[in-house]
C-alpha cells in the first residue's frame, strides 16, 4: 500500500510542478513515461508481494533446510530482500530522472535475485519433484529480464519512454502468462 500511495503523491507533484500540462504543450514522452513507470512500479511492487508472501508461508510450513548453515544462508536472503524493499523508497523519489531511478530499481532487483537465490538453495528437497525450485529460477531469469530496460534506460535517458512501454508489456506477459505455467497443475503435467 506505501508503494501505491507513495507512487500516485510522486505522480501527483510531478502533474503539479510541469503546470498540469501534460498532454497539452507537448512534453508528451516525459508524461507518458512517468505515467507508465508509475504503473509499473504499483503493479510489479504488488506481484513481489504477492511472490513475497509465498515465501512466508513456505518458511511457516518448515519448507527450508534446518542446519545452521542453511539458516545462516536464508537469514542473508532475508537481509537481501530488506535492502531490495528499502530500495523502492530512492527509486520512487527519483521516479522522473530515469538514470537515478534505474541504478535503485537495478540495485532492488539484485538483491530480490540474491534473495531468491538463498531460497532456492536452502529449501528441502522435495520427493517427486523440484516445482518450487524451478519456479523461483525462472524468477531469477525475469528479474534479468526485467533489469535489461533499466539497463537501457542508463546508457541511454532517451531510450526512457520506449523502455517503460516495455517494462508494461513483460509485467503483463509475465503476470498473465508465466504465472500461469509456473502452477503447480501445469508443472506436474
Amino acid at each position: 500500500m506505501a508503494t501505491v500511495l507513495s507512487v500516485l503523491a510522486k505522480i501527483a507533484v510531478l502533474h503539479h510542478e510541469d503546470g498540469q500540462s501534460w498532454f497539452i504543450n507537448g512534453n508528451n514522452a516525459d508524461a507518458l513515461f512517468i505515467i507508465l513507470i508509475g504503473v509499473f512500479m504499483i503493479f510489479f511492487r504488488g506481484k513481489m508481494m504477492h511472490d513475497d508472501d509465498a515465501f512466508f508461508v513456505a518458511v511457516d510450513r518448515g519448507e527450508f533446510q534446518s542446519t545452521p548453515q542453511a539458516k545462516r544462508i536464508l537469514k542473508i536472503g532475508l537481509i537481501l530482500g530488506y535492502i531490495a524493499w528499502l530500495c523502492w523508497a530512492p527509486a520512487i523519489y527519483f521516479m522522473e530522472k530515469p538514470q537515478v531511478l534505474s541504478l535503485w530499481m537495478l540495485l532492488a532487483m539484485s538483491a530480490s535475485t540474491g534473495w531468491l537465490i538463498t531460497d532456492i538453495i536452502t529449501r528441502k528437497p522435495r520427493k517427486g519433484g523440484t516445482h518450487e525450485a524451478e519456479k523461483r529460477w525462472w524468477w531469477v531469469a525475469l528479474n534479468v529480464a526485467y533489469a535489461a530496460p533499466f539497463i537501457c534506460m542508463l546508457i541511454d535517458v532517451e531510450k526512457a519512454p520506449h523502455m517503460s512501454v516495455v517494462l508494461v508489456i513483460l509485467l503483463i506477459l509475465d503476470w498473465i502468462f508465466l504465472d500461469s505455467l509456473l502452477t503447480t497443475d501445469a508443472m506436474d503435467t
